[in-house]
């Protein structure tokens, strides 16, 4: 007997919850395909939810032009819904479509501009996809006005103070990022690589931790790679 549509949901985030990427994606597309059959008076709130889940899990996996689809499709059924249009921003930003990328994480700010996810999403693509280092920290300044203590902040401000080659103020900006914490290990190592390149006398012990945890340098990761390591599951 065939699942109930409700069951393919439930069994989606139980998938998630144990760490299994693909029996999640593959259980939100049955309950997807049964709601756009119209198989249930499903809730369209809860297949928002589950496009939106769907794509992320599809960015992970850099099927990044089929998540826009998902989230496309998010939109459809709920326009004013600003996480969608953030995840959209982030999956255009892995395709490297950093106009589109914009003008989608304006949008999401500008239907919720206190979630700090979309202001921060604003500053990345200024920095990876622009290089616009001066409009990301003009940016960031929105980012620390609604959180003074986030890390992923003092992060990019570095990395944006970087590349204006301002290394001392970038390297504080990277100590603080480190001290005020930071939400992934591929951040964390990114920092103190940062500054153990621009202040190697202080920092020689982190070299060896740093190639065992994580042998690929930031110049080898795509943009998207960077925004999903801030960003993670939404």
């Amino acid at each position: 007997m065939e699942p109930q549509p409700q069951t393919w949901y439930e069994k989606g985030c139980k998938a998630e919850e144990n760490g299994q990427p693909g029996l999640a994606l593959e259980c939100y597309q049955k309950f997807l395909a049964a709601y756009e059959r119209g198989a249930f008076s499903g809730d369209d709130e809860l297949a928002v939810g589950t496009y939106i889940n769907a794509g992320v899990l599809l960015s992970e996996q850099g099927q990044d032009q089929e998540a826009c689809r998902y989230h496309d499709r998010a939109i459809e059924l709920k326009p004013d819904f600003a996480i969608a249009w953030l995840n959209r921003s982030i999956a255009y930003t892995g395709l490297g479509l950093f106009d589109k990328a914009l003008t989608d994480a304006f949008k999401a700010i500008a239907l919720d501009p206190e979630y700090i996810d979309s202001q921060r999403m604003l500053a990345q693509i200024y920095i990876y996809g622009y290089r616009d280092f001066a409009a990301a920290l003009k940016q960031l300044e929105k980012v620390s006005e609604l959180d003074v203590n986030c890390g992923e902040a003092y992060f990019l401000r570095g990395e944006a103070l970087l590349g204006l080659g301002q290394t001392e103020q970038a390297l504080c900006n990277f100590r603080d990022a480190l001290v005020m914490g930071l939400p992934t290990r591929d951040l964390e190592l990114e920092a103190r690589e940062h500054c153990r390149r621009l202040a190697p006398e202080y920092y020689q012990t982190w070299d060896e931790t740093v190639a065992e945890l994580d042998p690929l340098s930031s110049t080898e990761r795509r943009p998207y790679d960077m925004v999903s390591a801030f960003l993670g599951r939404i």
